[in-house]
């Protein structure tokens, strides 16, 4: 059985992915600066940041180099 090497992930859409990170970042600290945050709002953009961290680390993991955003 022979051996591959994973094809690199993209770079346009790596940095498509940490910049839909950061907005999400950004909108994230708006609504929590809220006098009174909609947790579900909360929520929802806590676990849409989380799914694009999860993928850009696994895009990451699959080519052996770390992730910027593995520990953010």
């Amino acid at each position: 059985m022979t051996e591959t090497t994973p094809p690199e992930p993209d770079a346009g859409m790596v940095r498509a992915l940490e910049a839909r990170h950061a907005e999400f970042e950004r909108m994230l600290g708006e609504e929590l600066a809220r006098p009174m945050p909609d947790e579900t709002v909360v929520k929802r953009l806590k676990h849409e940041k989380l799914a694009i961290r999860d993928r850009l680390a696994g895009m990451a993991a699959a080519t052996g180099r770390p992730s910027r955003l593995a520990t953010a």
